[in-house]
């Protein structure tokens, strides 16, 4: 009986064979190098990427007074009283002013003593409060977390002048 299986020795099966050979491994290499290059490109951009906060933009927009004022205070909690540093926008207090912002003492985002940029809504004469999270038409927010204050330094305030530079 003869066999009708092709031979090892048939040209077509050793080209077959051969040649998807040749190329499986011309595409793993490929992969391999890809993916070598995707995670450098990954560890590259999370080692350069900045660590400052990033100013909520319906925060600012909600915002009256936005001033930089210098905070004390112990822990992870301000004093309510602050100095106004800078006037970031016109109905501001004047700069080397005390006020009194009351919800200040529960603002997230306080690390110690210095400059915060404050965004906040006038209660009376010299007494402010921190804007909190704002609703959304997706989400009711009031209440649900502490209003933020942004410790200040060059990369918040970049993000500040963007946000409150109008363009003429």
């Amino acid at each position: 009986m003869t066999s009708h299986a092709p031979s090892a020795s048939s040209p077509r099966s050793v080209a077959d064979s051969s040649g998807r050979w040749a190329w499986g491994k011309v595409g793993l290499a490929a992969s391999a190098i890809l993916l070598v290059a995707w995670f450098a490109w990954l560890g590259h951009t999370a080692l350069t990427k900045s660590r400052e906060p990033v100013v909520s933009r319906a925060q600012a927009a909600a915002a009256v007074v936005v001033v930089v004022a210098e905070l004390d205070g112990t822990g992870d909690s301000a004093n309510p009283q602050a100095r106004v540093k800078e006037s970031l926008t016109t109905p501001s207090p004047p700069v080397g002013q005390v006020i009194v912002v009351k919800n200040l003492p529960i603002c997230t985002g306080f690390g110690g003593p210095g400059e915060y940029l404050l965004l906040l809504q006038p209660l009376g004469e010299g007494e402010f409060v921190v804007v909190g999270p704002q609703n959304s038409p997706a989400a009711r927010l009031e209440g649900i977390s502490s209003p933020k204050i942004y410790r200040w330094g060059p990369a918040v305030r970049a993000q500040v002048l963007r946000l409150f530079t109008t363009a003429g």
